[in-house]
C-alpha cells in the first residue's frame, strides 16, 4: 500500500512520468491495473484494450468505450484528394468494433460521440453507414449506450431501436462521466472521480519524430475544483483516441511553429483544467501514451496533443 498522498498507479499504470525522450515501453498499457472509477471507493476500474483505441471499464458492469468513429468521413477526405471507398469508414469501423468486442466480452459498448461525421443535414455514406454500424454493434454486444457528440445532430433518425440515447452532457456509469467532452457538465455531476471523454482526437504532433501524427491516450490528474469550483478531491480525466483511422497524421487542425496546433482546446472541461495549470495550481498531472502502450509525456507535452 503506497504512503498517504502518494501518486496512485491510474489508466497508464504505475510509476513516474516519462519524458519524450525516454518512452518506457516495457510498462504497457496491457498491465496497468486501472484505478477505481470512483475515486476513493468505487469499485470499477478501467484498463485500456491496448493496440486498440478502446477503454473497459469494469465494475458491476463491464463497459467498453470508444469514441469518434466519424462515419461518412469519405466526402471530407475525398476533398482533400484521399479516396476511400464509399462504405469504406463504416465497414472499417465495423470490423475494429468487432475485434474489441470481441476480446472484451463486454456488457455493453457505451460510444462518446461523433458516429457521424457531418453536422447538419444527413449524408448519403451516414444514412447506409450510421444504422449499419449501430445494427452490428447490437448484434456483437448485445446493448448499445450512445452520448450523442457535437456531430450527431438528427442521430435519432439513425439509430435502430433498442439503442439507448443519453442527454448530450453525458451520463454516470459505475461511478465515471462518460461524454463526448463538447459541454461543460453540470455541477450535479460533480462528486464522480473519473471523467471520460473523446472529441479532442488526441494525436502526438513533434516535428522529426517517428510518432509524429499518431493517436495517443491522454490521461490527466487534477483536483476536482480545477473542473468543478465548488468541490475537492481527486479526479483523472481520460481522453479517447479517435475510433476512426482516419483522424491521424495531422487530420483536421492546423499545426503552430515547432510542431504544436494553431488555436486553443475546443473543450471546456480540458480548458479548464489548463486554466488552473496555467495558474500553478498543485496536482495538475498527466501522462500521453501510444496505442501500443509506451508512456511518451507528462503534463508537459499536452500542448503537442491537445
Amino acid at each position: 500500500r503506497p504512503p498517504a498522498g502518494a501518486p496512485r498507479p491510474g489508466i497508464l499504470g504505475p510509476g513516474r512520468h516519462a519524458g519524450l525522450r525516454r518512452p518506457r515501453y516495457k510498462r504497457g498499457i496491457r498491465a496497468a491495473r486501472g484505478v477505481p472509477a470512483g475515486g476513493g471507493g468505487g469499485r470499477a476500474v478501467a484498463r485500456m484494450l491496448a493496440p486498440r483505441p478502446a477503454l473497459l471499464l469494469e465494475g458491476r458492469r463491464r463497459l467498453l468505450l470508444v469514441s469518434d468513429l466519424h462515419i461518412g468521413l469519405e466526402g471530407g477526405l475525398a476533398a482533400n484528394d484521399i479516396r476511400v471507398d464509399p462504405s469504406g469508414t463504416a465497414d472499417e469501423a465495423i470490423s475494429d468494433m468487432r475485434e474489441a468486442v470481441r476480446e472484451a466480452r463486454p456488457d455493453a459498448l457505451v460510444i462518446l460521440g461523433d458516429v457521424r461525421s457531418g453536422t447538419r443535414s444527413i449524408s448519403a455514406a451516414e444514412w447506409d453507414g450510421v444504422p449499419r454500424f449501430l445494427e452490428a454493434a447490437q448484434r456483437a454486444a448485445g446493448s448499445v449506450i450512445l452520448v450523442p457528440g457535437n456531430h450527431d445532430s438528427n442521430i435519432a433518425r439513425l439509430a435502430p431501436d433498442g439503442v439507448s440515447l443519453t442527454s448530450p452532457a453525458g451520463t454516470v456509469l459505475e461511478g465515471a462521466l462518460l461524454t463526448h467532452g463538447h459541454t461543460m457538465p453540470s455541477d450535479n455531476l460533480a462528486g464522480v472521480g473519473r471523467i471520460v471523454m473523446g472529441h479532442l482526437h488526441p494525436v502526438f504532433a513533434g516535428e522529426g519524430s517517428l510518432l509524429d501524427g499518431e493517436r495517443v491516450w491522454v490521461s490527466v490528474r487534477t483536483d476536482r475544483s480545477a473542473v468543478f469550483p465548488s468541490r475537492s478531491g481527486p479526479l483523472e480525466v481520460t481522453v479517447l483516441p479517435s475510433f476512426s483511422r482516419h483522424l491521424h497524421r495531422g487530420g483536421r487542425r492546423g499545426r503552430g511553429k515547432r510542431g504544436r496546433r494553431a488555436g486553443r482546446s475546443i473543450s471546456p472541461i480540458m480548458e479548464r483544467i489548463a486554466r488552473a495549470w496555467r495558474r500553478g495550481s498543485p496536482g495538475v498531472s498527466a501522462r500521453i501514451a501510444t496505442l501500443e502502450g509506451a508512456v511518451i509525456g507528462d503534463e508537459s507535452s499536452l500542448g503537442c496533443v491537445l
